[in-house]
């Protein structure tokens, strides 16, 4: 991952760990739509954006330990080619702008409103995810980074060597990467996959 960054990075941006992490996965992404001749592709990602809470408002050791309504989606459909084609650190800077694009404060206060007028769906046994979920459309890989999330795992027989937070996919048809801290805390992260065989194939040749 460090060796992702700094080719991620220029003298004028240096690119976070994710997105250069998004970058690599993003062209491989390319990749495997343009060999199945699709012409366009998505990228999404969960963003956590507890830290945007409004502080006024929100009890700070509340919301640290808050997963819920805080974490939604980015996303950026762009040209196969485009992603092909383009260097490195300007996937890298692709992927920090879509991200930006709903890391604001007022995006979490719109979506925590909108979950309590609908909380009820949940009471009467049903559920909803996004667009960008279920895979229709143009190829897409979802990255869900659980980075910002310490993860507690010792019940008395010590820390663990391996956590994999476990997302439930249903029948949704996109691509997914979940990175999630070592328990070791060691600055490593471990990365769990869910792919389509062409992206896999993908990843394999790489």
């Amino acid at each position: 991952v460090d060796r992702l960054r700094a080719a991620a990075s220029t003298p004028a941006r240096r690119a976070t760990r994710l997105e250069a992490l998004s970058a690599h996965v993003w062209k491989l992404l390319a990749a495997a739509a343009g060999g199945l001749g699709d012409a366009r592709c998505r990228m999404a990602w969960l963003v956590d954006g507890r830290r945007r809470l409004d502080a006024a408002r929100y009890d700070a050791g509340t919301v640290r330990r808050c997963l819920g309504n805080v974490v939604t989606y980015a996303s950026r459909e762009v040209d196969v080619e485009a992603v092909s084609s383009s260097p490195l650190a300007d996937v890298a800077a692709m992927a920090g702008a879509a991200i930006a694009e709903v890391f604001r404060s007022e995006r979490y206060e719109e979506l925590v409103d909108w979950m309590e007028a609908h909380k009820r769906v949940f009471r009467e046994g049903g559920k909803w995810t996004e667009v960008v979920g279920t895979g229709t459309g143009s190829p897409v890989l979802v990255v869900s980074s659980f980075v910002p999330f310490h993860v507690e795992g010792d019940f008395g027989f010590g820390r663990p060597r391996l956590v994999i937070p476990w997302i439930r996919p249903g029948r949704l048809g996109s691509a997914a990467i979940t990175v999630a801290r070592s328990p070791l805390e060691d600055g490593s992260w471990q990365i769990t996959a869910r792919l389509w065989p062409r992206l896999a194939d993908a990843v394999d040749a790489d």
